[in-house]
């Protein structure tokens, strides 16, 4: 524990002093690169910008355009309903049939059960929505 003044203060170089702990007056070390790397990183990032990494970028994107497309497609062939607009993003968010939810209870026994028979790999939709995410799950088209 490091003892600090206020509540976050600065202790040296890529470092910060939270307040956090059981007792008051406890301070844990923090790195702070996840909040702002350092500059030899962002030099290195800015470098990483090639016009062959971008051509690379534009492979990727057009890849998940390819596997929106045909999700999309096939959407009412899935059986999947009340899906939210995927306007170019790299997730699928939609409710399964209600066939398919009434075998398996929730959005997360569904998508164990695809796992295990399809290796198909679903998230839940309780992962990302508490109210209602056990009747929907979403699906990336980002490759992994």
């Amino acid at each position: 524990m490091l003892a600090s003044s206020g509540a976050s203060g600065a202790v040296g170089a890529g470092c910060v002093a939270e307040a956090r702990g059981d007792r008051a007056g406890d301070r844990v070390l923090s790195g702070s690169v996840p909040h702002c790397p350092p500059a030899a990183v962002q030099y290195a990032a800015v470098e990483a910008f090639t016009e062959q990494s971008y051509v690379e970028c534009d492979v990727q994107v057009a890849g998940f355009a390819r596997a929106r497309a045909l999700v999309l497609e096939n959407q009412g062939r899935l059986g999947w309903t009340d899906a939210a607009p995927a306007d170019g993003a790299f997730y699928f968010w939609a409710k399964p049939g209600e066939a398919m939810l009434a075998r398996c209870g929730t959005s997360t026994a569904y998508c164990e059960a695809l796992l295990e028979r399809a290796r198909v790999a679903l998230t839940p939709g309780a992962d990302v929505d508490t109210a209602h995410g056990e009747q929907y799950v979403r699906l990336s088209f980002a490759a992994g």
